[in-house]
């Protein structure tokens, strides 16, 4: 049996990822500078 805190645990990895994506995204995409990389 797994307790309930696992499935917080991967959403907050999940959302980790997306805000590192999009940021990446736009920083690739010359649409930003590198300095809000900074923020994660």
């Amino acid at each position: 049996m797994h307790p309930p805190d696992g499935g917080r645990g991967f959403d907050v990895g999940v959302q980790g990822a997306v805000n590192l994506g999009w940021k990446l995204a736009q920083v690739v995409n010359k649409t930003w500078p590198e300095s809000p990389l900074d923020t994660y």
